[in-house]
């Protein structure tokens, strides 16, 4: 995985930077218990806690052919937008004209799911759209976020 720094000067942006990032944060399930590891190469080095706790320590290590991976995240809720990409609404809904204003909705915590888990959706859907998404953690209690 390759990762871009942009730096931003006052005239321009400027890409600064390509550094290489070698590992991968997972959630894993193994023997019925769920843990958190740092994947690199086949191998997973199992942490203690959350990678994204300051204190989290490697505890052992594991491969990846013995775990089944899971969603990379526990939520407790989920804020969706919807309607704000105009090029997709026209996909959908070519009857809507202009671009309407975002519609925000909440999804059940359970919609995130592995990435080798099935989707599955109720026998009367006759649609199931598809749609690239964009993940926020934000691991505090906030208002009025823009």
């Amino acid at each position: 995985m390759n990762i871009r720094v942009l730096k931003t000067d006052q005239r321009r942006n400027i890409l600064k930077s390509k550094i290489s990032a070698p590992e991968c944060f997972v959630r894993f399930s193994k023997n019925e218990k769920s843990a958190f590891g740092i994947y690199r190469e086949g191998l997973i080095s199992v942490l203690d806690k959350s990678p994204f706790c300051k204190d989290s320590a490697v505890i052992g290590e594991t491969t990846l052919s013995d775990v089944k991976l899971l969603a990379p995240v526990e939520p407790s809720k989920i804020v969706a937008i919807g309607l704000n990409y105009a090029s997709h609404i026209g996909e959908l809904h070519p009857e809507i004209t202009g671009i309407p204003s975002p519609k925000l909705f909440i999804k059940p915590s359970t919609a995130i799911i592995g990435p080798d888990d099935k989707i599955i959706y109720p026998d009367m859907t006759h649609h199931v759209d598809y749609e690239a998404e964009l993940g926020v953690v934000i691991g505090k209690i906030t208002k009025n976020i823009t």
